[in-house]
């Protein structure tokens, strides 16, 4: 039976190597807000023990951050008044905005395509 449902995807090619080394541009500009992220005793988001480094490539640092630009702030009395996320507060956070934005968008574009449903749950 064939129900239509494409169930992967095989995009050779899709980032430049120019787009990868802006990725991981990217990802060094975040690695101080990551490695200070996981903690020994952490919630179930940042729990050393679900960060293990690759055994492959040790030039990811592993963590959890959150980067939000509208955050409401949950546990405290004004929860009608969004604000930056605690990760964007931070002296390079315009500099780390810039340098995600274009991954960013061809994340987005890829998600529109390959899930449109989820894509429309996050606007």
């Amino acid at each position: 039976m064939h129900s239509g449902a494409i169930i992967a995807w095989y995009l050779p090619d899709t980032l430049t190597d120019a787009t990868q080394k802006e990725i991981w541009a990217a990802s060094d500009l975040l690695a101080p807000m990551l490695e200070k992220s996981v903690k020994v005793d952490g919630n179930w988001r940042t729990n050393q023990g679900w960060f293990n480094p690759s055994l492959e490539n040790d030039a990811l640092t592993p963590g959890c951050i959150n980067l939000s630009p509208m955050w409401f702030q949950q546990g405290h009395e004004n929860q009608s008044d969004p604000e930056v996320s605690a990760s964007l507060k931070g002296a390079s956070s315009e500099k780390i905005l810039k340098a995600i934005a274009r991954p960013a968008a061809i994340a987005t574009a890829a998600l529109r395509v390959m899930h449109p449903e989820q894509y429309w749950a996050g606007l």
